[in-house]
């Protein structure tokens, strides 16, 4: 009743690597479904195996919907790997990237930012001001760096960008010509916070996919 969802699977059956014909496929599909408030993804587990009708080849396809089943994991992920105040990834997502990354023995970059003056703004402006703090300092780093790897928190005013696919200068440039003047601007924007307390440290590290 879905023509949508009869031509993924069309599409999913002829470029999938097994031979329905000769085995069972277990595989699964998206399928966008139209509704009032726009198209929503819909995820389907479907079971594909070889059979006959009116005495011709035919391929049977038993199809569960699991679309709520895979919202609760996207949820609990965002539980287990974002930063609550920041939206940011968090350190367990970060540590657990690394560790993939060495064991493929791939070579990457890490980015580290220390934002200075956290528990002075705690201290002077209160805990909401240190938040408004955390989070703008979040927002522009994700801007400076979410278009070449991943921005983490991983710690109360420590984040990190971590990258494969570019190089310690390149990140070096991003920072000194696009994060440390956009951390200026955003100083001087911080309502009731003109003074001059906040400071940055960062150090890169580059790892080698030679060991």
């Amino acid at each position: 009743e879905n023509p949508e969802l009869a031509r993924k699977m069309r599409e999913g059956l002829l470029g999938h690597p097994s031979d329905v014909r000769d085995k069972r496929v277990d595989w699964e599909v998206q399928c966008d479904s139209s509704g009032p408030g726009g198209k929503t993804p819909g995820y389907y587990f479907v079971i594909s195996y070889s059979s006959t009708w009116k005495k011709s080849p035919a391929v049977v396809h038993i199809i569960e919907d699991i679309t709520d089943r895979k919202y609760e994991e996207k949820e609990q992920n965002k539980l287990l790997y974002e930063d609550l105040l920041t939206k940011l990834y968090n350190r367990r997502y970060g540590m657990q990237l690394v560790k993939e990354w060495e064991d493929q023995n791939r070579q990457f970059c890490i980015a580290f930012i220390d934002m200075d003056g956290l528990k002075y703004c705690n201290d002077k402006y209160g805990h909401n001001a240190g938040d408004e703090y955390i989070r703008g300092a979040a927002k522009l780093i994700n801007q400076c760096f979410s278009r070449v790897g991943g921005c983490y928190r991983i710690g109360g005013d420590e984040f990190s960008a971590l990258t494969a696919g570019s190089s310690r200068h390149e990140l070096e440039r991003i920072i000194e010509e696009e994060f440390l003047p956009g951390l200026k601007k955003f100083q001087k924007d911080l309502p009731d916070m003109r003074e001059n307390c906040f400071s940055i440290a960062y150090g890169l590290q580059m790892y080698d996919s030679i060991r």
